[in-house]
């Protein structure tokens, strides 16, 4: 595997949409004059089961572990979309993340995925492997059989 620098970007997560919009811009500019890869994430904090200031208080959902680790793979492969996660547990119970993303950003995404690996990896310990594939597309037909009304 070739070693290369990569840059880890953290924003706040409510400059997240604005990051969205120019980062088709940014992001090769970027690339382009450090000469390295760049990936660039939201700040999302993780907030503990258990630990309360008062019995009735709840989590919001963005606060859990999952939530905040999902939330991480989607900034990752920003320009692609996962398609579909599968969790493959071993013989030895060991896990790893099967991640399937759209074949239309393999262009994108494919020189970066060493990089999401490795930073995902040093994030949460997950260890990830990529697939891409098309996206289903499926089609309703219009009119379909009439409910029998009551007279």
């Amino acid at each position: 595997m070739l070693r290369s620098q990569v840059y880890l970007v953290f924003i706040p997560h409510p400059c997240l949409s604005i990051y969205n919009k120019v980062s088709s811009k940014l992001l090769p500019e970027l690339e382009k004059r450090l000469k390295a890869t760049i990936l660039v994430v939201a700040k999302r904090t993780i907030e503990s089961k258990w630990v309360k200031s008062h019995r009735s208080q709840t989590r919001p959902n963005s606060r859990t572990l999952t939530s905040v680790y999902d939330g991480l793979l989607d900034d990752l492969v920003a320009p692609s979309t996962i398609l579909g996660r599968r969790t493959r547990v071993r013989v030895d119970g060991t896990k790893f993340y099967r991640i399937f993303l759209d074949e239309q950003d393999k262009n994108e995404v494919e020189p970066r995925l060493d990089a999401i690996k490795a930073v995902y990896k040093l994030l949460t310990t997950r260890e990830l492997e990529f697939e891409f594939r098309r996206d289903d597309v499926f089609y309703s037909k219009r009119g379909g059989a009439k409910k029998a009304t009551k007279k």
